[in-house]
């Protein structure tokens, strides 16, 4: 349960939230509680699979240097299409934001 005796109190005096809404929440919490420890899980997984793919492309913060626009040997973005590539499992990927021109 996220909320404690010191935020609800705060919720009650400062905002003015009746403490049966408070309650209510409280008790919708707990019963989706399990689903988002599973969320919370994927999360995590996720997270962790993308800063490996950044350790093992070598990612630093010279990939994020100002670049021509041009996007001839622009590092920053082939780095990031590598790590694309490894977080999605495949064999190359294409990551331009700025596509349209």
């Amino acid at each position: 349960m996220r909320s404690n005796i010191n935020t609800n109190g705060l919720l009650m005096s400062k905002f003015n939230i009746d403490k049966r809404v408070i309650d209510l929440i409280e008790e919708a919490e707990r019963e989706i509680e399990g689903l988002f420890g599973k969320l919370d899980d994927v999360m995590a997984f996720n997270q962790y699979k993308v800063l490996d793919a950044f350790q093992k492309n070598r990612v630093n913060s010279g990939h994020f240097a100002w670049n021509t626009g041009y996007g001839y040997g622009d590092a920053g973005r082939e780095a990031v299409e590598r790590v694309y590539a490894d977080v999605m499992d495949a064999e190359a990927a294409l990551a331009r934001p700025l596509i349209v021109s």
